[in-house]
C-alpha cells in the first residue's frame, strides 16, 4: 500500500513539471533594430519575462552576428536592460538576450544589430562665409538623428590654413562639458588676419574618436572697417569720435588699435593714437580743417593691415539764429542766439554800429552749450554783429556778419496809449506809471533789471481813459531798470532809475 502511494506522488510531481510553462523568451527594444545612430552609452533594453521563482537574464554584445567576437558576455542580471559604455564610433554592433528562472533556460532572442554614430555636423562658421571674427565661436548641430549625444566627452575641432590639415598652424581644439552641459561651441585662439581658414569636428570620448565632419572654409577680417564719421563728411564738432568696428563680437578690449590722423593724404606727419577701445576722441581738432585717419589692429600673433583712408572737415565757424538778418526789432534789448558747438571753450561776440566792425565792442560767453547773449540797452541805431567759437588751441572764423536795427522802437510801436510817465525817476519806494488809453485792451506790463531779470510780470484789463498804477520797488538793489508795455507784438519801453 505504501508503495502505491509514493508510486502516485511522484506521478504527481512529474506531470506538475511536464505542465509547468517554461520561461519566456525575451523581446529585445532598444535599440531598434538596425538602428544607425545609437550612442556609446547605448542601453539594451528588453520586455522583462514570467516564470517560476528568480528570473535571471544573460546578455551578450559582439561585433559580429555569430557571437564569435564578444564585447559583453553578461550572465545573471536580474534587470531587463544593460548600461554600456564607451562603444567605439561608426562600430556596428549585435546583441541577443535569453531567460532562466528555478526551472529552465530559454531560448535566445532574435539578434538584433545597431550602429553607433560617428560623426557630427557643422554649423558656423559658415562654409564660404568671409570677414569672420579673428576670434571666431566655432558651433555645431546640437542633435544627433533628433537626440542629443550622449556618451562621449566633447568633441574635437580642427583649424588649419590647409586644406589637407598639415601646416604648422593646425590646431586641435577639444570642447567638453560646462557646469554639467556637454558644450556644442567653441572659441578659438586669435587668427591671422585675412586669411582664409578649413575646419571639420570630430566626437570622442576616452576610447575612441570619430569620424571628421565634412571640411568647410572661411576668411577672416582682413583689418577694421571704419564706421563714423563718413567719408567726407563736414561740419563735424570737437565731440566726434572716430570710430570702427569690432574684430569680435563677443569681447571688448582685446584687441590693439592705432589709429592715425594727419593733413594729408599721403600721411607725412601723423599723429598715432592707440586704444583698446573701437573709438578714439581727439583733443586737438582746429576749427575749419581737412583731417584724413586710418586704423589698423594688432594681437600677440598678426599685425593687420591699414584700414581705407577716410576724410573729414571739422565745422569751421558759428551759424547765428536771431535775430535775423536785416531784421526791424521793437526793443531796444535784443538777445542774441546762435548754434553752439559741441566741446568748445567758449564763444567771442562782436557788436558795432559801422559794417567794417571799427567800433566793435567783444564779449566773452565761456562754455561750449552757451548759445545766446542778452545786450544792454541800446541806442535807436542800425547794429551788426558775429560770433566765433574758440577752444585751448584754435579760434574759429567769425560768422557771417549779421545786422538789425532798433530804430523803431518807441511810443510809436505801442498805438493805443499815449503821456506814458513813469515817476519819481529816480525812485526809491515806489513807481507810478500812467498814460492814456484810446481803446479798451489787454495789456502786459514787465518791470525788468539791466540784465534782463523779471522783476514784475502783469497783465491788465484797460479801458478808454486814464490809467495809473503803483508798483513797490522799496526791495529793489540800486540801478537802472526798465518799464515795458505791451499789447500783442507792440511795445513801449521807458527807464527809470532805483536809488
Amino acid at each position: 500500500m505504501m508503495k502505491k502511494f509514493y508510486g502516485i506522488f511522484i506521478m504527481l510531481i512529474v506531470v506538475q513539471f511536464s505542465f509547468a510553462q517554461k520561461v519566456t523568451v525575451p523581446q529585445l527594444k532598444s535599440p531598434e533594430n538596425e538602428y544607425e545612430f545609437a550612442m556609446p552609452n547605448a542601453i539594451l533594453d528588453w520586455d522583462a519575462v514570467s516564470g517560476v521563482g528568480e528570473i535571471t537574464y544573460h546578455v551578450q554584445l559582439a561585433t559580429d552576428d555569430a557571437f564569435t567576437d564578444l564585447i559583453v558576455d553578461q550572465e545573471a542580471t536580474s534587470i531587463s536592460a544593460y548600461y554600456n559604455e564607451y562603444l567605439l564610433f561608426g562600430n556596428q554592433y549585435y546583441w541577443r538576450v535569453k531567460s532562466s528562472d528555478d526551472i529552465g533556460v530559454s531560448e535566445w532572442s532574435e539578434t538584433y544589430t545597431f550602429t553607433v554614430f560617428s560623426e557630427g555636423q557643422n554649423k558656423k562658421p559658415k562654409d564660404g562665409s568671409d570677414n569672420v571674427d579673428i576670434l571666431p565661436r566655432f558651433q555645431w548641430k546640437k542633435t544627433i538623428d533628433g537626440n542629443t549625444p550622449t556618451g562621449i566627452d566633447g568633441f574635437d575641432i580642427e583649424v588649419d590654413t590647409s586644406a589637407n590639415f598639415d601646416s604648422p598652424l593646425s590646431r586641435i581644439y577639444t570642447s567638453g562639458y560646462e557646469d554639467g552641459d556637454l558644450m556644442f561651441e567653441l572659441k578659438a585662439d586669435y587668427l591671422m588676419f585675412g586669411t582664409v581658414y578649413y575646419w571639420h569636428l570630430r566626437p570622442m570620448h576616452a576610447q575612441d574618436a570619430g569620424t571628421w565632419t565634412e571640411t568647410w572654409s572661411f576668411e577672416t577680417a582682413l583689418g577694421v572697417e571704419l564706421k563714423t564719421p563718413g567719408n567726407n563728411e563736414s561740419n563735424i564738432e570737437f565731440d566726434e569720435k572716430l570710430q570702427w568696428s569690432k574684430l569680435d563680437s563677443d569681447t571688448n578690449n582685446i584687441f590693439e588699435f592705432t589709429c592715425q590722423i594727419s593733413l594729408d593724404e599721403a600721411f607725412t606727419d601723423p599723429v598715432s593714437l592707440i586704444t583698446k577701445y573701437t573709438y578714439v576722441q581727439p583733443d586737438f581738432y582746429k576749427f575749419g580743417t581737412e583731417y584724413f585717419w586710418r586704423v589698423k589692429a594688432a594681437h600677440p600673433y598678426d599685425v593687420s593691415p591699414w584700414s581705407e583712408v577716410r576724410s573729414f572737415s571739422t565745422v569751421g565757424s558759428i551759424e547765428l539764429k536771431s535775430p535775423n538778418n536785416g531784421q526791424a526789432l521793437n526793443t531796444y534789448r535784443p538777445v542774441l542766439k546762435w548754434t553752439n558747438i559741441a566741446s568748445v571753450s567758449g564763444y567771442e561776440l562782436r557788436l558795432s554800429k559801422n559794417s567794417d566792425n571799427s567800433d566793435a565792442e567783444y564779449f566773452v560767453i565761456p562754455g561750449a552749450s552757451s548759445n545766446n547773449y542778452p545786450l544792454n540797452t541800446l541806442d535807436a541805431s542800425m547794429y551788426y554783429w558775429s560770433v566765433r567759437a574758440f577752444n585751448g588751441n584754435d579760434t574759429s572764423a567769425w560768422a557771417d556778419n549779421y545786422s538789425f536795427s532798433t530804430l523803431n522802437v518807441g511810443i510809436n510801436e505801442l498805438g493805443n496809449i499815449s503821456n506814458l510817465s513813469v515817476f519819481p525817476n529816480p525812485a526809491t519806494n515806489d513807481v507810478n506809471i500812467g498814460f492814456l488809453v484810446l481803446q479798451n485792451a489787454d495789456l502786459t506790463i514787465t518791470i525788468s533789471d539791466i540784465l534782463g531779470k523779471t522783476m514784475v510780470e502783469e497783465t491788465v484789463e484797460v479801458v478808454s481813459g486814464e490809467f495809473r498804477k503803483s508798483f513797490d520797488i522799496s526791495k529793489y538793489d540800486s540801478g537802472i531798470y526798465f518799464l515795458e508795455i505791451k499789447n500783442g507784438e507792440s511795445n513801449i519801453v521807458k527807464k527809470f532809475v532805483v536809488k
